[in-house]
């Protein structure tokens, strides 16, 4: 495992964000230097099964025997696995996802997470690359979404979107360089740098970068049900069949099958995810392209297909997370019964597999004993 990061960097400020990059990026753009996370005490592992821990919120990459990034190629293979989530109320996420990593980093998972990228800014680095939500999920919902990084000027995406500068020294604000300890002059008061498509006056949409789109508009399905989303039944591409004593029983393990329509011109046409649980399975499928916001997906993730593996547990205090909750979800951690306080919190996935889909070759992820 290589820890990316320890807690939501987005998400309520009483818990220190620490980031592989070794900088905290607080409220205010107040920009400090950290320790780089482990994620020591955020999960355990042994045999087939990975225990995440609520303690801190920790995202990580996968690494194989060698030290090096397991990766998922879209246009081949296809991922299972079975997870538990039956602890995860209102405010967590249990996630296992995907974002593309450059080639070169395939080999160096410590660089990989020190440049960690996603389509939501996830480290607060102002990095940007294409990411594929394989599933996100707690007792009231389950999402999986592609978030393939599109720019509007029509331009691909490529690895040399990943094209990043110090801001312009003659731009106000500033930025804390660790390394020479002196605070440096940007315009930019929340992030490092400044990465993605196109030129620097045409990134713009609103106060939005244009190949950003998918913060907002991802290609996602949905599972939950009528007492979390009232009305659920009407919505395209959800299914209400999914929480406590539903078709799929939150409450108890499901196993969850994720395959790819990978266009012969390179790029993420659509996708599909199975739920099953024992006799019950139930699947739903979601195009990416054409999309409701219009926007061209060719281009949007590399076009070998190729995505490094993640997974991840987080909270969002409040209402942050009713987007994948539903708003009229009961489960909450700490208050409803049966439910641990957050600190307490796990959420277990087991089995994960990796089936090629021309030869039926399968790689099973087992795990050092972590504890």
């Amino acid at each position: 495992m290589q820890c990316v990061s320890e807690f939501n960097w987005n998400q309520g400020e009483s818990d220190t964000f620490k980031s592989a990059t070794g900088y905290f990026i607080g409220s205010r753009g107040n920009i400090k230097t950290n320790d780089i996370p482990d994620c020591a005490g955020g999960w355990s592992a042994a045999n087939d099964t990975l225990v995440l821990k609520g303690t801190k919120q920790p995202r990580m990459f996968l690494k194989d025997a060698a030290g090096k990034l397991i990766m998922l190629d879209m246009k081949s293979e296809e991922i299972s696995w079975t997870q538990n989530v039956a602890q995860l109320g209102r405010q967590f996420n249990g996630a296992l996802y995907t974002t593309w990593v450059r080639p070169e980093d395939e080999s160096n998972p410590a660089n990989a997470a020190r440049l960690y990228c996603d389509a939501n800014d996830g480290t607060g680095n102002n990095l940007w690359c294409p990411e594929m939500d394989l599933g996100e999920s707690n007792l009231c919902g389950f999402r999986s979404t592609s978030h393939p990084v599109t720019d509007l000027n029509a331009n691909d995406w490529t690895s040399d979107a990943v094209n990043c500068h110090l801001p312009l020294a003659e731009d106000v604000g500033s930025w804390y360089n660790a390394s020479s300890s002196t605070w440096v002059k940007s315009q930019d008061y929340t992030n490092l740098f400044y990465c993605g498509l196109g030129s620097k006056n045409g990134q713009k949409l609103a106060s939005h970068p244009k190949q950003t789109w998918v913060d907002h508009f991802g290609n996602a399905l949905y599972l939950t049900s009528e007492n979390a989303l009232p009305g659920c039944s009407k919505a395209s591409d959800t299914k209400c069949v999914y929480g406590s004593g539903q078709t799929i029983d939150t409450m108890l393990d499901y196993d969850v099958h994720v395959s790819f329509d990978w266009s012969d011109d390179g790029y993420l046409k659509g996708f599909s995810t199975t739920l099953t649980q024992g006799s019950n399975t139930v699947t739903l499928p979601r195009q990416s392209t054409p999309n409701q916001a219009d926007v061209p997906i060719k281009g949007g993730f590399s076009e070998d297909g190729r995505v490094a593996i993640l997974v991840q547990l987080w909270t969002s205090k409040g209402e942050g997370m009713s987007w994948l909750s539903g708003p009229t979800c009961n489960y909450t951690n700490g208050e409803t019964p049966g439910l641990p306080a957050i600190s307490d919190t796990t959420y277990t996935m087991k089995n994960i597999r990796i089936k090629n889909t021309k030869s039926g070759a399968e790689r099973k992820l087992t795990f050092k004993t972590v504890k």
